[in-house]
């Protein structure tokens, strides 16, 4: 264990889950909602083209819209996570970016989300996704990490689009995440006001 990983883990004792939390901001909305002011660019940009591939009124987007070629910088933050009807653990991870990957996210493709984290965290996690299947509503949140081993970043960015291949029932979550590291910097410098 290096010395990051071993500060992170005394930390974790001191700041549960629901403290992490209640350090968020979070919004749920609707597919042509406005997007939270203080969201970071990305996630700005990344919410505009979902809409754009909305087949028509009320209906959502799938995954077959979905082109990567068409946000290419976003490529690196982006993550999916596909429903799997037919077993328990129902949320698995289809493609994890590479941001995530470099922050420490500890997540990989192919992965049940409920194996990663706590069992605490992962039964949050899975009630959160449980319910945005349901509703069909965007969600973002800004604050710190839901999984406690990733206390080494300070704060992140997350959105949650639903996908869903009839138009109607949320199969799949098209997701970005911007991580921030140090002083509100998100990677590559970014910081709060440079924001739109």
């Amino acid at each position: 264990m290096n010395e990051l990983q071993d500060r992170s883990r005394s930390y974790i004792a001191i700041r549960s889950f629901a403290e992490r939390m209640a350090a968020s901001v979070r919004s749920e909305f609707a597919a042509l909602d406005p997007v939270p002011a203080e969201a970071h660019p990305k996630v700005r940009r990344i919410v505009e083209y979902w809409r754009s591939l909305m087949p028509g009124p009320g209906l959502l987007p799938g995954r077959r819209q979905f082109d990567p070629t068409a946000v290419p910088d976003l490529l690196n933050h982006l993550w999916l996570l596909e429903i799997v009807p037919d077993d328990p653990r129902r949320f698995r991870l289809r493609l994890v970016g590479g941001a995530l990957t470099e922050a420490g996210a500890g997540l990989r493709k192919g992965q049940f989300f409920v194996e990663s984290g706590t069992p605490e965290e992962a039964a949050r996690a899975h009630a959160r996704f449980s319910s945005m299947e349901k509703s069909r509503l965007i969600d973002w949140r800004r604050g710190p990490p839901a999984l406690g081993y990733m206390e080494h970043v300070r704060e992140l960015e997350r959105v949650m689009l639903p996908l869903a291949a009839d138009g109607r029932s949320v199969d799949m979550f098209l997701c970005l995440t911007v991580f921030y590291f140090a002083e509100g910097q998100a990677e590559g410098g970014a910081s709060p006001a440079d924001r739109d």
